[in-house]
């Protein structure tokens, strides 16, 4: 099955709670958080001394729970930390620890100090965002065990029940806070006195005169809810893609829910003017990607899924200067495209493939517009995506019932296809990215070439990375960017060359 690419993937907001200090524990979150601030002072820079600093913090939070076992903030911290190092490979690669074992540890952590505060919302949210992450390590590759499959769609399915639960927790929060700032107004209490109810932290002293910290939790703004439904959304939008085609229980269930929360109100929450784009892309790309699941399922024809993308992305959606926008068009359009491909290996519909063949050029402008814009980021991986747009527009002419275009040009897409893998290649040296967008670009531009019957660029990556190159061959066969004959064929010499360095 196709699988959506990401595009311009900008880092998730990410929830850090100040501890709550008390004087019976105080002598382990303090000096913690003081090594966590170290860890992130070097982390840009020195990557070891980051992951020492951020060891010593764990640390530090594992003996104090094992004197304080109930003290939150000591679980909520360890927690955090180990999830926030998943997201680091230049961290991971220090530790020398693999992230899906770290996602496990940082997923039992969570857990434990869901048992001390499950309604911490805080918590709620990482808790499901760890699960999220889960389901995309196991994933991962072109091939995914049915295990994996049921596993990945068990712990997203969990991961949306906790993102329910927050935000309904927030929303509460939220009304409660407006309650009571409307009494007050009402009490016609002065602002300074108002303040001082709500004062974050401030200091307090005990018996003996000594200060203790004390934290009161702010109550969520509209920011945070709108936080909470984006994340929420995006895992509605990750399900919809590991959905099978057969025996499928959650497609009903996420066509209700997104549909209450589309008509619930979260647009409410988008006050600020930067976010308007951010939610509405991101209600596009559920609709787009619950499109696509009902369209494998049987349930929409081909004209339905059209009108979806084209409702989605359309209504007055203005991101002509957005690359993001643009990279996540290109995407759905793609995804579209890829899907037909994919059905039509089976059973080939009429008109099918110039249904791919428009949405596919429409998708190679939207990228070379984002790839023009000023202040572009990930280059490499938009140039790679232009490389599999033409990949699928050669493919075209090599599937019944043979795109007329796509064989007249045969020759000129599988150019373009190199060009722009070999481009990619570039950016991502430019970008430091040689051994992920960088491997996969060059990987793929030896397979463009590989289809003249010239291997000596394969072979010699094959040597470097054996594993991931194989990888990387597997997607494409099950992306339909390479036939399984081609696929057959390099495979079988690949492993021929191996065997016979290795007599």
């Amino acid at each position: 099955m196709p699988k959506k690419k990401q595009f311009l993937q900008a880092n998730k907001k990410k929830h850090i709670r100040k501890p709550e200090v008390g004087l019976r524990d105080m002598q382990f979150p303090m000096p913690g958080v003081d090594f966590e601030e170290s860890g992130e002072k070097w982390r840009a820079g020195d990557a070891a001394k980051s992951a020492r600093f951020f060891t010593r913090a764990i640390e530090t939070y594992e003996t104090g729970l094992q004197i304080f076992p109930q003290a939150f903030d000591l679980a909520y911290n360890r927690a955090r930390i180990q999830y926030d190092i998943t997201q680091q490979p230049r961290l991971l690669h220090e530790l020398h620890v693999l992230s899906n074992d770290l996602l496990q540890v940082a997923l039992e952590s969570h857990r434990y100090a869901l048992i001390i505060k499950p309604d911490n919302t805080d918590l709620l949210f990482n808790t499901a965002q760890v699960l999220r992450s889960i389901a995309e390590a196991l994933t991962l590759g072109a091939t995914v065990s049915p295990e994996n499959s049921v596993e990945a769609l068990n712990s997203l399915d969990e991961a949306i029940a906790l993102f329910r639960r927050c935000l309904q927790l927030q929303e509460e929060q939220f009304s409660q806070a407006e309650s009571q700032a409307r009494m007050m107004a009402a009490a016609s209490m002065p602002v300074d006195d108002q303040e001082q109810l709500v004062s974050p932290q401030s200091p307090m002293s005990d018996a003996s005169g000594q200060e203790q910290w004390v934290s009161i939790e702010q109550p969520p703004d509209k920011d945070t809810l709108l936080d909470t439904s984006i994340a929420l959304v995006e895992a509605l939008t990750d399900l919809c893609a590991l959905l099978p085609s057969q025996n499928n229980p959650w497609l009903p269930k996420i066509g209700e829910l997104s549909k209450g929360l589309f008509e619930g109100g979260i647009a409410a929450y988008v006050e600020k003017q930067d976010r308007v784009l951010e939610f509405a892309l991101t209600k596009a790309n559920l609709l787009s990607s619950f499109a696509d699941a009902s369209f494998r399922a049987g349930n929409l024809d081909i004209h339905a899924y059209e009108d979806t993308l084209r409702t989605a992305f359309g209504d007055g959606l203005d991101i002509a200067h957005s690359p993001k926008g643009l990279c996540e068009r290109a995407e759905a359009f793609q995804l579209l495209a890829s899907t037909v491909c994919a059905q039509s290996l089976n059973e080939p519909s009429p008109g099918g493939s110039e249904v791919q063949w428009k949405y596919l050029t429409e998708a190679l402008s939207d990228l070379k517009a984002a790839s023009t814009l000023p202040g572009t980021k990930n280059l490499a991986k938009i140039h790679i995506r232009r490389g599999d747009c033409e990949l699928l527009r050669y493919r075209l002419g090599q599937l019944a019932p043979y795109h007329k275009a796509a064989q007249t040009n045969a020759a000129t897409l599988l150019r373009n296809a190199e060009v722009y893998y070999r481009g990619a290649f570039n950016s991502a040296q430019a970008e430091n990215l040689q051994q992920g967008e960088g491997l996969e670009a060059s990987m793929k531009e030896a397979v463009v070439i590989a289809h003249a019957g010239i291997t000596e660029k394969l072979w010699n990556l094959f040597q470097k990375d054996m594993h991931e190159v194989s990888r990387l061959m597997e997607e494409m066969k099950d992306e339909v960017l390479i036939s399984d004959e081609l696929f057959d064929r390099l495979r079988t010499e690949l492993t021929d060359a191996l065997a016979a360095t290795q007599r």
